[in-house]
């Protein structure tokens, strides 16, 4: 029997920022809502099921506005159970953490957001993607 394949292509309306840092995640968010005027509140943990590798568990603080949003998220699974380090975007396992941000172009520029989360102090590098040239972008919908 022939099999066919369902293939959708989905977009992104977020900037994805990758954030290297020693900060615990709270006080990341607290730094960040420092330098950017948020209220980042801790929000359940993101539990992601996938069939052929293990099941990650990411922490997540989110900030909503009536017509944006800024999620952080940490890269590296929190479960204790894992064997071995999992990541929510394994081509980005440098990275500790990731910032999902939609919205806020009338308030800022990507460029000053990500200079302003690049002053924060112990911060040590901080990159801007591209969604469509990630090869587990699908992970970054739940």
């Amino acid at each position: 029997m022939k099999k066919k394949k369902l293939e959708a292509d989905i977009s992104f309306d977020f900037a994805l920022i990758g954030l290297i840092t020693t900060l615990k995640e709270y006080k990341l968010a607290w730094h960040l809502n420092a330098a950017l005027g948020i209220q980042l509140a801790k929000e359940r943990d993101i539990e992601m099921e996938f069939v052929k590798t293990q099941n990650i568990v990411i922490s997540n603080y989110f900030h909503e506005t009536e017509h944006s949003y800024i999620r952080m998220l940490k890269n590296k699974s929190i479960s204790v159970f894992d064997e071995k380090p999992a990541f929510m975007i394994p081509e980005l396992n440098n990275f500790d953490y990731l910032i999902l941000a939609r919205g806020f172009e009338d308030r800022m520029t990507l460029a000053k957001l990500k200079d302003t989360i690049a002053a924060i102090p112990k911060m040590q590098y901080v990159q801007i993607f591209d969604t469509d040239t990630l090869k587990s972008k699908e992970n970054l919908i739940f």
